[in-house]
């Protein structure tokens, strides 16, 4: 079950990847009607996003709790 939980966890990211990118490309167009720095803003975005939340899981797992040594309080 454990992989199962990688699974739902890496479809959750890429959920929020995809809307943060669909969010920023409908503002791009709403500044311009060029199709490329649409995509390009929407692909920018997309990889921002994705290099925040592995950023964010990294501290995570950096900061986890070790296990004491034996007999100390």
């Amino acid at each position: 079950m454990p992989t199962l939980h990688h699974y739902i966890d890496a479809a959750i990211a890429v959920a929020i990847m995809l809307t943060l990118s669909v969010i920023a490309g409908f503002l791009a167009f709403g500044v311009t009607d060029d199709r490329s720095a649409i995509a390009v803003t929407m692909g920018a975005v997309f990889l921002l996003t994705g290099a925040v939340l592995l950023f964010r899981v990294w501290l995570s797992s950096s900061s986890a709790v070790r296990p004491k040594e034996p007999g100390t309080p």
